[in-house]
C-alpha cells in the first residue's frame, strides 16, 4: 500500500496538503486486495490466462519460453490500460537460456516528460538443476502486482478526469536480475540516462520494489541457522 501511495505523490497530482489528505485517502479505499491476489495467481501459473486468444500458464519466468509468456501477458495488460508499451532487447551473458534479455516499459504521458519509474524484474530462478519448478510468487510477483495495481489506479484516475497527471509514469519489467549482475535493470538505466538526455526529460523519482510478501516455511538453513523463507 505504502508504494503504491508514494507514486501517486511522486506524479504530483496536487500541490496542497488539504487536497492531499483527501485524495490519497481515496486512493487507498481503492485498492483491490482481490485483484492483488489475482494478479499473483495470474503470474505465478494458479490461474490460466488468456493472452493474444490462447489459454497459457505463466509456471515460470526462468525458460525463454515462460519469459515470452509472462511478457505478453504484461504487454496486454498495459496496453489494455491506454499505456504505450515497448519491448527493448540487449545482449544476455547467459547464452544457456538465451541470446538476448529483453526489458519491457509501458508508458502513460503526463502533462511532462519528466518521469516517474516503477522498475520491478520478472524473472524467475530455482535451485541448481530445478530451475523452472520456482513460481517466485514472492520474488518478485508480490512487487509485480503492486506495479499492476497502481498502473490500473493512476489510469482509472486519469481517464475519469478525477486527476491530472503531471509527470510521465514508466513501469518497468526488467530482465535478469536473479542471476545476480542486475543486468536488465543496469540496461534500462543506461537506457534511459541516455534517452533523457537526448529528449531532455528528468527522472523525477524510480522506485524498485523487490518482495513485498514472504512466506515462512519450517525447514533448516544448510549451515543450521533457523528458517529461511522461500520465495
Amino acid at each position: 500500500m505504502k508504494l503504491i501511495i508514494s507514486v501517486f505523490c511522486l506524479l504530483g497530482f496536487f500541490n496542497t496538503s488539504a487536497q492531499a489528505q483527501d485524495f490519497y485517502g481515496k486512493v487507498f479505499s481503492d485498492v483491490n486486495q482481490q485483484s492483488l491476489v489475482q494478479f499473483l495467481k495470474d503470474m505465478a501459473g494458479v490461474n490460466p490466462v488468456i493472452v493474444g486468444g490462447q489459454t497459457i500458464q505463466i509456471s515460470e519466468r526462468y525458460s525463454a519460453a515462460g519469459k515470452q509468456n509472462f511478457r505478453n501477458y504484461f504487454t496486454e495488460y498495459f496496453q489494455k490500460l491506454g499505456f504505450e508499451v515497448t519491448t527493448t532487447s540487449f545482449q544476455s551473458n547467459h547464452r544457456e537460456i538465451e541470446n538476448e534479455g529483453h526489458n519491457v516499459e509501458a508508458v502513460l504521458k503526463g502533462e511532462s516528460a519528466d518521469s516517474v519509474v516503477i522498475i520491478v524484474h520478472y524473472d524467475s530462478m530455482g535451485r541448481g538443476g530445478e530451475e523452472t519448478s520456482n513460481p517466485a510468487v514472492d520474488d518478485d510477483m508480490t512487487g509485480m502486482a503492486i506495479s499492476l495495481e497502481t498502473a490500473r489506479l493512476v489510469s482509472s484516475y486519469v481517464k475519469s478526469g478525477k486527476a491530472k497527471l503531471k509527470f510521465t509514469l514508466r513501469v518497468v519489467a526488467a530482465d535478469y536480475e536473479e542471476w545476480g549482475g542486475l543486468d536488465g535493470a543496469r540496461n534500462y538505466a543506461q537506457t534511459m540516462q541516455a534517452r533523457a538526455q537526448s529528449e531532455n526529460f528528468k527522472i523525477v523519482a524510480a522506485v524498485d520494489n523487490e518482495q513485498s510478501g514472504c512466506q515462512r516455511v519450517a525447514r533448516r538453513n544448510r549451515r543450521g541457522g533457523g528458517e529461511i523463507p522461500r520465495a
